[in-house]
């Protein structure tokens, strides 16, 4: 089990609670008695305690997936797809693009942003909203702006220099 090339290949990654229920489920499951290697603390394992071999691990994804009716994947299309829905989720790009190990957030810009042209249409309606709001706010201070200036202008000939929102009411 020798290390990866790259420092950041050796990361945290918070799990979800759901996921964590499931690997602790997966750690009980295991035979308390049997004969096998305790050479490697590992949670997926062959029978004997070993490593699995990735042979083994991609014809049994395959077997899964056959018996789930779904169509053929590689195993690591998992992985874009759990990016894919955390950019659907709006999470931060640079929490995914620490998640996957990116060297930077704008390759992981550039490979997950046009996933989803649903993204686009939330952002097109987003600004919309903000649009309208400013627009509305716009409109109140134009409507303000008169009564503000009489009120200031009576204020100044009346001496009263301190004038207060009740005033502009």
């Amino acid at each position: 089990m020798a290390g990866r090339c790259c420092k950041r290949s050796r990361r945290i990654v918070k799990l979800q609670d759901f996921v964590l229920k499931a690997l602790e489920e997966v750690r009980h499951s295991h035979p308390g008695g049997g004969e096998f290697s305790t050479d490697h603390d590992l949670l997926f394992r062959s029978a004997s305690g070993a490593p699995l071999r990735q042979r083994a691990v991609k014809r049994e994804f395959r077997r899964l997936l056959a018996a789930a009716g779904l169509r053929p994947i590689r195993l690591y299309d998992l992985r874009h797809t759990a990016a894919t829905l955390a950019v659907a989720a709006d999470v931060s790009v640079k929490v995914i693009s620490d998640q996957l190990g990116h060297a930077s957030i704008s390759f992981t810009l550039e490979r997950y942003s046009h996933v989803l042209p649903s993204i686009q249409d939330e952002a097109a309606a987003r600004v919309g909203r903000m649009r309208r709001s400013l627009a509305s706010t716009h409109i109140l201070v134009m409507k303000s702006a008169p009564l503000l200036l009489r009120q200031i202008q009576n204020n100044a000939e009346t001496g009263d220099m301190n004038p207060t929102l009740t005033d502009l009411a």
